[in-house]
């Protein structure tokens, strides 16, 4: 299998930012699986120095769109407590197609004022 390589441009990086980031503060996927349970994990990378926690940066960015890493974002902004986007994981006990839980979706009135 070929190792396939993304750029991800200085513009499409601005626009993900742009689009999907409420606050610096961002959540990293672990490299390797927990030992215990086998499972990744997230966790919120810091300073080694200081301790302190890391903000994102356009790199960050541009590292997750390009596949080498996972990062994970906070949809509310802590000062409007407003959210740009919303995620829905549609991974369903039932295994219905999301089409199935339309309505439920539609009950929720999301986008709408």
């Amino acid at each position: 299998m070929r190792n396939l390589h993304l750029n991800a441009p200085a513009g499409v990086v601005a626009g993900y930012f742009r689009h999907f980031v409420n606050r610096r503060a961002y959540t990293l996927q672990s490299n390797r699986p927990h030992p215990e349970c086998a499972r990744h994990y997230y966790y919120r990378p810091n300073d080694k120095k200081t301790g302190q926690g890391l903000s994102l940066t356009m790199d960050t960015i541009r590292r997750h769109l390009e596949g080498g890493i996972t990062i994970g974002l906070y949809a509310i902004n802590l000062t409007t407590q407003c959210s740009k986007w919303v995620a829905i994981d549609a991974d369903y006990e039932d295994k219905r197609s999301p089409r199935a839980h339309r309505r439920q979706i539609a009950d929720l009135e999301v986008g709408r004022p």
